[in-house]
Order: structure tokens, then sequence, then C-alpha cells
């Protein structure tokens, strides 16, 4: 077990993790169990910039500018996604792949139906230990709004901590299906983020956007929120397309519905509300929303910048959720008007710089 000095590397076969220095507080709790003497990742040259960027997101143009996958590319990344150990062969097909990046550039979110089918118990314990060991961010949402019905719980930033999560991301074909989606050479690993809605759950997840709460802007970035359970009235929905609006969507706390960045309102648009019949875009017009019953295993990947909501859990089971988020080749550290969420108190980042991969690590797949 190397010392918090040593570089890292991560692999995504998660038969070798050796460590890159991240904040000495979370790696001295990582327990490693693949070692390798693989040589560091190398960190592009940061691209400082000494104006904040304005949450502004340009609209014309395909989301992949950098590079996109060949259907050798595609054939190799859909192999990969079987369980690690043992092999059982290929759980999503070419086709299906090739389709899943399609629709995810058209519309800013996909299905992939049972990707994750085998790393279900996983899955559920990687929950089950977040929520016996709750990390500094973990909120009970009805409790945190005033009351209600059953329990909404997240949690976010735990990867370090726990053995399961740590596996998911680096052991399973999260990366590889990451890479695919946004059309990237990379896969930065962002943070994780477990959603737990308990039955009979009437608090709704408000229309918002995942981006003007993050402090990163990017055509290439991806959301897998893999579940764990059947879901259908209580699954996520989204408007197709909004990846694409102009501007960024006015974040708001989600306890009270105040602005997220107080008084920070001038550049951003108004909360979305799709259900309101003669609901318009930006651009005028109608509002799509699509959504998909899930399965466990089942992957919702989708844009940061997305609109995406959610129904209460009526049902009388659990929707329990790991939502595993990543960033590619053209992401940047970008300031908003206040402490992000997460915040990452310390990260160091100037405007425009490629995220630190000590603190955000490359995950490596099957081809690199």
């Amino acid at each position: 077990m190397g010392s918090c000095g040593l570089p890292w590397v991560v692999s995504a076969t998660c038969r070798q993790v050796v460590c890159r220095r991240f904040p000495r507080a979370c790696w001295r709790q990582l327990r490693c169990r693949w070692l390798s003497s693989s040589p560091p990742v190398s960190q592009q040259e940061p691209q400082a910039h000494t104006q904040p960027q304005q949450p502004t997101i340009a609209s014309d143009g395909p989301l992949h500018h950098v590079q996109t996958l060949s259907r050798a590319e595609l054939a190799l990344v859909a192999n990969s996604c079987g369980p690690s150990d043992p092999p059982s062969g290929p759980l999503l097909q070419e086709e299906d792949l090739a389709a899943a990046v399609e629709a995810f550039q058209r519309d800013g979110a996909c299905h992939l139906r049972g990707v994750f089918a085998s790393w279900v118990p996983l899955l559920r314990q990687a929950v089950e230990d977040n929520m016996a060991s709750p990390g500094p961010f973990a909120a009970e949402n009805v409790a945190d709004s005033g009351g209600g019905d059953g329990s909404f719980w997240d949690d976010y930033v735990n990867w370090s901590r726990f053995s399961t999560l740590q596996r998911l991301v680096f052991g399973s074909p999260a990366a590889s299906i990451a890479k695919a989606l946004m059309q990237s050479s990379r896969a930065q690993f962002f943070h994780d983020h477990i959603l737990v809605k308990e039955p009979g759950t009437s608090k709704e997840t408000p229309w918002h956007q995942d981006a003007p709460y993050y402090f990163v802007n990017g055509r290439q970035t991806v959301s897998l929120w893999i579940s764990c359970d059947h879901a259908s009235e209580g699954t996520l929905r989204f408007i197709a397309g909004s990846h694409r609006w102009p501007n960024l969507v006015l974040p708001v706390r989600w306890a009270d519905d105040s602005d997220f960045y107080r008084g920070a309102t001038e550049h951003y648009l108004s909360v979305p509300d799709p259900d309101k019949p003669g609901a318009t875009d930006p651009d005028g017009n109608p509002m799509r929303v699509i959504e998909w019953t899930v399965a466990p295993g089942d992957v919702l990947a989708f844009h940061f910048q997305t609109v995406h909501g959610a129904r209460g859990n009526l049902a009388a089971s659990r929707r329990r959720a790991v939502s595993l988020r990543f960033v590619g080749d053209d992401a940047r550290y970008a300031e908003r008007p206040g402490s992000t969420s997460p915040p990452f108190h310390g990260h160091g980042m100037t405007n425009g710089q490629v995220l630190r991969d000590d603190w955000f690590p490359l995950v490596h797949t099957a081809k690199e």
C-alpha cells in the first residue's frame, strides 16, 4: 500500500489501482487491493483565464468536437461491459451502444438496459455502506423542506471512503460507457452521488440542471444514474434537447426554492415547468419530456446541462440509485457566483483550467 505522497493510476479493469496525490484525509481512508507499477497519467497544462466565465453555453454544433468513436471502438466498449470477474461476454450490444450515443447527443439523455445487472448486489451494498456512515454532505430532503411523507435521502463525494464505490468507479464499465457517450478520448471522474427515495415519499425532485451547481463547463459531461430497483412513476424525467439551451437554468435550493447563488439571477433562465400546458423552450418550441421505466442494473445517462426531475416515490418499494459523474476532454473549471455543490474546498483551480487529476482521477479503460 503506497503512501499518500505516491502517484496513483486507476484502471477500469479493477485489477490495478495505484494512487495519485489526493487530499490526505481522503486518501488515508482509501484501501487499495490492486497495486501496479504503471506510469502516472500525464496532466494537460491548465489554461488560465483572468475573467470569470458567464453561465452561457454555446448551442450550435455537435456535442463532440474532439473525437468521434469508430465502430471498432464502439465494439471494444460494448465488449468491456460484462462483469470483470468472472467475464461472461458483453451485456451491451454494439448497435445498442451506437443508438445510445446518438440519443444522448440528440436529446441529452438515454436509457441503457441491464448493463449493470451483475453489479446490483454491489450497488445496493454501496448504498447501505453510505447510509450507515453518512458524509458531511448527507441530507434528508423531506425533513429539510419542512416535513412531508416518507424520506428522500442523498449524499455525495464518498468514493474515497468505501471500497464498494471504488470498485464501481474503477472496476465497472462506467468509464467506458461515459467515454463513448461523451465522444471523449478520456473519462475523468467528477464525483459519486447516492439517492434514496423510500416508499410512500411524496416529495418530488424539482426540475433542474446539474451544471449550474457545479464548477465545470464543457460539452463533454455525463452522469450515469444506475438504478438499484424497479421504478416507473418515480423514475427520472428529462426535457429532451435542454442540454443545448443557450443559458443555464437558475439553480435553487431544494428545501425552499430560494436562489442557490443569492441574488445572482441575471444570466440564468427561469426554472421551467414542462408539465404546464403550452410550455415552450427558449426557442419557442414545445417542451418534450422523456422518461423510462427502469429495472435493477439499468442506466439513465444524461448530460450535466440536461434539465431533469422526478416525481415522488409512491410505490411500495424503495427507489435507490448510484450516480457516477464523469467529464471529458473539453471540461474546464468555471467560476460560479458562490460556493458550488459539491464545494470541494481548497481545490486551488483557476478559471478555464483542466480539472486537477489528483482530485478528480482519470479512469483508464481496457484499450489504454
